[in-house]
């Protein structure tokens, strides 16, 4: 094994007289000398014998024998170059693939499309590590995904619900004035009903006097109620959240077109007292409440500038107060209170709903991580923990696995023991 031979010599000592020789001091000292020399040898002399017969297979017989050599020295130079880099990168076990890959090439079996390892550039040159720990946040990503899912859910259903909530503040308090245009508008029946049947001028002066003062507060209520108190209204505490009423407020479509729209001819419930379409008071019903209400307001006001001996049971303005006051004005009014509270309790039962999606995500949301996170994520800890547990078995009994382990996992504690340690031995 000393001769290199033209250009075909074999693996040896120092193959200084091959053009072609391949050097064991190029692949660096191997624990097992022997066994790489061989193993190298025996690919290289399979290797040279197939570029023979493959070179001998073409043209004429007498050329392709005396090219053989040439050959032979141009694949034993690239052979050695490849089959260095290939150790450089991964040892023995790296110069056998290669071998195998050259062979299986040769012979037809190779894939034309295969990156061969020697045309990469090893590790060693490029000032790179082999192996490295490399971080995987995948778990952790997926682990946290339903937390934070489940927290953009709270905070957005959480916040819709602040924001529906918060508007009924002048809702609620409108149904509070409301039920005061209610109470007022019965008190102004009863004493105009009280007016118009006393015979003493001295008393009707008396119920005169009251109407004029019940009718002006039950005009602040329903101003207030239609469009909501102004500033010096909201210093008292009774108009103090009002700040809107109910031609302003949004969603409050069906109480705006009961006040404002016509299409309505009756809101008694016994029908057969509904006015016929040829009837004075047929326009009013069907011009809408506040129209009504407006109406009302007009003949008390008519009613309190007559002199005293007009105002009787048979006086007009007290036929069509006594009439249509307990009649249709009541009742567009109660349909009015029905509205709005419908409205507001809409709201609330929205806020339910969507408390009630958000329960459901939250057990969705806790039912996946269970199931389809946790649960696989567990097992493939599992099969990794046994893992690691059958790498550490291989180890020599020499070695401390325990120790090794507790370093791995608790740094800063290894740190402060070696630190103590220090401190004692120098005291």
């Amino acid at each position: 094994g000393s001769n290199g031979g033209g250009g075909g010599g074999t693996l040896g000592g120092n193959g200084s007289n091959g053009g072609g020789g391949l050097l064991m001091s190029d692949f660096g000292t191997s624990p097992v000398v022997g066994l790489d020399s061989k193993i190298i040898e025996v690919g290289t002399e399979a290797l040279l014998k197939a570029s023979s017969s493959s070179g001998q297979g073409g043209g004429a017989g007498g050329a392709a024998v005396s090219s053989s050599g040439a050959a032979r020295q141009d694949a034993s130079g690239t052979l050695a170059i490849r089959l260095k880099k290939s150790y450089a990168m991964g040892g023995i076990s790296q110069v056998v693939n290669e071998l195998g890959g050259i062979i299986a090439d040769y012979l037809g079996f190779g894939s034309s499309n295969k990156v061969s390892p020697a045309n990469r550039i090893p590790p060693a040159l490029t000032g790179t590590k082999v192996e490295a720990m490399i971080r995987d946040n995948a778990d952790t990503v997926w682990l946290l995904g339903p937390f934070v899912a489940w927290m953009i859910f709270v905070i957005a259903i959480r916040a819709s619900c602040y924001s529906m909530v918060s508007t009924t503040d002048a809702p609620i308090a409108i149904t509070n004035v409301i039920s005061a245009v209610q109470g007022y508008h019965q008190r102004l029946i009863f004493l105009t009903l009280s007016l118009a049947s006393s015979s003493d001028s001295v008393t009707k002066q008396a119920y005169v006097d009251e109407l004029s003062e019940q009718l002006s507060l039950m005009q602040v209520e329903w101003y207030v109620a239609l469009y909501g108190a102004n500033s010096t209204q909201r210093e008292t505490k009774h108009f103090q959240l009002a700040s809107k009423g109910l031609a302003f407020l949004s969603g409050e479509t069906a109480a705006r077109k009961l006040l404002f729209q016509s299409g309505a001819a009756c809101y008694m419930e016994n029908a057969s007292l509904c006015y016929a379409p040829d009837n004075p008071y047929y326009q009013i019903v069907y011009n809408g409440l506040n129209f009504m209400m407006e109406h009302l307001m007009l003949e008390i006001s008519e009613l309190l500038q007559m002199p005293l001996s007009n105002i009787t049971l048979n006086n007009s303005n007290v036929v069509y107060i006594l009439t249509e006051g307990p009649g249709n004005t009541e009742g567009a009014i109660q349909k009015m209170v029905g509205l709005h509270l419908a409205y507001i309790t809409d709201i609330y039962n929205k806020v339910a709903a969507m408390y009630k999606v958000l329960f459901a995500i939250a057990w969705v949301l806790c039912l996946s991580f269970i199931f389809l996170l946790v649960r696989p994520y567990l097992s493939r800890s599992k099969v990794e923990l046994q893992r690691v547990a059958e790498t550490l078995t291989q180890l020599p009994s020499e070695v401390g696995v325990e120790g090794l382990v507790m370093k791995v996992m608790t740094p800063g504690r290894e740190m402060k023991r070696k630190k103590a340690t220090g401190d004692g031995g120098g005291g």
